[in-house]
């Protein structure tokens, strides 16, 4: 006989530092953006172009973060500082070649495999404090129609290790203390949910894979 779990089990997993090796893509590195702002002038960019770069994460005294859903206005600055003419289609270009340039950042393959195969046995989720930048590689890399749920800071406006994220997570899924696990690879992200929600949760890293997947094992067979 089948039991099934899906009516009572949520696992939901953290993205950077798990799932894909925490590296300085994810947090746009000067380097990267600086090698895709290349690409829409023939002009050298300013000699200094780290501080302006720096510079840039910081609008109106509001500075970027993994929270931020707009990135117009930051990068605006940093064209303009960079005199690079902006046009409609710039914003689409930049985001399609910055996602072409960190589309081989490593990820751990063999669990997001496994991670596909458990919608027949409990809910999945992602909750991941993430830039927008980042989406759409996310997306290839898991697949977000694997999970039924997405947690996604630039789309909640809720950044982990705030209250809110994970009061989100068990308003939207109608689910609380121990029949959720977290996998997350940074403890401080951990410790509330844990203490004050009472989840389930993992301490993982990257290519920790064995780990992971028997931590979840153990938890479905609950």
């Amino acid at each position: 006989m089948v039991i099934d779990m899906k009516k009572d089990k949520l696992v939901i997993m953290d993205w950077g530092g798990v799932i894909e090796s925490h590296s300085e893509e994810s947090y746009l590195a000067h380097n990267v953006v600086k090698h895709v702002l290349e690409q829409f002038t023939t002009e050298p960019l300013p000699y200094n172009f780290n501080e302006v770069f720096e510079q840039s994460l910081m609008v109106d005294g509001v500075p970027i973060n993994a929270g931020t859903k707009k990135l117009q206005p930051y990068l605006d600055k940093l064209f303009a500082a960079c005199h690079i003419e902006v046009h409609p289609e710039l914003y689409i270009d930049f985001m399609d070649i910055y996602t072409q340039i960190t589309s081989d950042t490593p990820y751990d393959r063999e669990l997001v495999r496994y991670l596909a195969g458990l919608q027949e046995r409990c809910y999945t989720g992602i909750l991941s404090n993430l830039t927008v930048l980042d989406g759409p590689r996310q997306n290839r890399q898991l697949g977000w129609e694997n999970y039924d749920y997405r947690w996604l800071s630039y789309e909640t406006g809720c950044m982990k290790p705030d209250l809110e994220a994970y009061r989100l997570v068990e308003k939207d899924s109608n689910m609380s203390g121990s029949q959720i696990l977290f996998i997350e690879d940074v403890e401080e992200n951990l410790a509330i949910p844990r203490e004050k929600f009472g989840w389930q949760t993992y301490a993982a890293q990257y290519k920790g894979t064995k780990g992971t997947i028997d931590v979840i094992e153990r938890f479905l067979a609950q």
